[in-house]
């Protein structure tokens, strides 16, 4: 996925009650409420190729690291949003959760580990996954706001996302259409009011597509499979996940503002993080994870100067 130049100024915060009131939420400043901008961008197959052009006038071809943190312990509250999901999906909300559940313990979450921060932090070192939330309520393109209501509903998010270790995966039922993405991360924050008191957390946010019979983010089935969209969303997942741990935003004052923060983690010299370099590049094994096999897109490795899809 292609790293966008831009400010996190740009970054909505956003008010949320607390789990201790009613989930009704509003802006924390009206005049400064704007949509979360796209960090990064899991492209199309056929708009990956002209973005994975820009490598090849880098100066160096690994991924650097920029001074930021890396995602060394994470909790992921995934979000299946919109009246799509009611009923027959169920296999969708399980075959996802049950990637989240087995990443940790796959050798494919093995790869990200080379990249360390500054302060020692080891990508995915510990990852918690709360139970999937299946909201059938009409979803809008205001994800982030979805995010927000969703964290001050429990206890367990507000604690992630205070440490800066909350990632919120939204899966709309909204096909992808004319976008020549699959999906994104990026990240806000979101304030969170309990009587007369305001805590602002940080929260890293993935935004995915239905990819429902999508030829542009079509993944091959492995052997087991039958679920074409469950392959497809797994694939992609499985990339944002590892740009999400290997390059989160940085925060840098307390409380959490995006107007002070910045992606420091690790891309190269192009903006590429370790997804994009390898997009739709593919071993000839598939990878098991949690007793499934999945075709999931290579990941850059410095350890070999290539695509790789485990340590």
């Amino acid at each position: 996925m292609k790293k966008i130049s831009y400010s996190l100024a740009l970054l909505a915060q956003v008010v949320a009650l607390s789990a201790y009131a009613a989930p009704q939420w509003k802006p924390l400043d009206e005049t400064r409420q704007e949509p979360p901008q796209v960090h990064s961008y899991h492209w199309t197959r056929n708009a990956a190729a002209s973005h994975q052009l820009r490598n090849i006038v880098a100066s160096s071809p690994n991924l650097l690291y920029h001074s930021g943190v890396v995602m060394g312990n994470v909790t992921i509250q995934p979000i299946f949003w919109g009246s799509g999901w009611n009923g027959g999906n169920q296999d969708i909300v399980n075959g996802i959760s049950n990637f989240y559940y087995n990443y940790s313990s796959a050798p494919y979450s093995q790869l990200v580990k080379q990249y360390t921060d500054i302060n020692g932090d080891v990508p995915g070192t510990t990852v918690n996954v709360e139970n999937a939330i299946v909201d059938t309520s009409t979803s809008s393109t205001n994800v982030f706001n979805r995010v927000c209501a969703a964290v001050a509903q429990n206890t367990n998010l507000i604690s992630a996302a205070s440490k800066k270790s909350l990632y919120v995966p939204v899966y709309v039922d909204s096909a992808r259409g004319n976008a020549n993405y699959c999906g994104y991360h990026s990240a806000g924050t979101c304030g969170l009011v309990s009587g007369n008191k305001v805590t602002t957390v940080a929260v890293e946010f993935g935004f995915f597509f239905s990819l429902v019979n999508d030829a542009g983010c079509h993944t091959q089935l492995a052997p087991g499979e039958t679920d074409q969209t469950l392959a497809n969303l797994v694939n992609v997942t499985a990339h944002e996940l590892s740009e999400l741990l290997t390059d989160p935003a940085t925060f840098n004052s307390n409380p959490p503002s995006v107007y002070n923060a910045y992606f420091g983690g690790w891309f190269d010299a192009s903006g590429n993080e370790i997804g994009d370099k390898c997009a739709w590049k593919f071993s000839s094994s598939p990878q098991n994870i949690g007793g499934q096999n999945y075709f999931l897109q290579s990941e850059w490795s410095n350890l070999i100067t290539g695509c790789a899809n485990t340590q």
